[in-house]
């Protein structure tokens, strides 16, 4: 019995470090997406002039 239960538990620790990385890679898939798509935008941004924003040359 011990060893069955020794086994089982190696199996949900495995089950749950897996649900754990596959979760991580999706949020850096997701990071990386939304860093493409936000790019653009802060470069282009430096040359726009908010209304209020001191601008020191």
């Amino acid at each position: 019995m011990k060893s069955k239960g020794n086994i089982l538990l190696v199996i949900i620790f495995i089950i749950v470090l897996l649900l754990i990385g596959l979760y991580f890679i999706d949020y850096i898939k997701t990071e990386k997406d939304t860093r493409k798509v936000y790019l653009p935008e802060e470069e282009s941004s430096s040359d726009i002039i908010v209304p209020g924003e001191v601008v020191i040359e």
